[in-house]
């Protein structure tokens, strides 16, 4: 054999080496194999921040979602309103205010947070709501059309 073959079993000149090479790789694959033992369940405290983290997000995307929910409630509250107000202004049949805050007030919209004007023949209703901590105003308006 040359100096640079070798073959898978033991040399003739030199029969521990092919057992040597094997303690050498048993003893790092030891180590190895310790190494990964002392970071056992690391993995544990990693899944619970992204659980938390994850928790926390559909929390917030949730909140967002009822707040656009309750924005929309509002408006459309708020338009019906302001239509049945701007309908018996028109008709003259009695005053609109009753009617208008009735209408709210079945659509689930607080009475403290609306108002009611007349503004020439237009009936205009507003109604406030706090979402992500600011409040928003909705404004609705209702009347002839132009032509009329």
């Amino acid at each position: 054999m040359s100096p640079l073959s070798f073959s898978l079993g033991t040399d003739p000149k030199h029969p521990e080496a092919f057992g040597n090479q094997t303690a050498l790789l048993s003893e790092q694959s030891r180590r190895f194999i310790r190494r990964d033992d002392s970071e056992r369940g690391s993995i544990m405290p990693i899944a619970l921040v992204l659980n938390m983290v994850t928790l926390a997000l559909s929390g917030t995307i949730s909140q967002v979602a009822q707040g656009l929910q309750r924005r929309a409630q509002i408006q459309s509250a708020t338009d019906l309103s302001a239509l049945a107000g701007a309908n018996r202004l028109h008709n003259g049949v009695g005053e609109p205010c009753e009617l208008v805050f009735e209408a709210l007030k079945r659509n689930d919209v607080a009475v403290q947070y609306g108002s009611f004007s007349i503004e020439g023949t237009d009936v205009v209703v507003t109604a406030t709501y706090r979402f992500l901590a600011k409040n928003t105003v909705i404004i609705s308006r209702a009347g002839p059309s132009p032509g009329n």
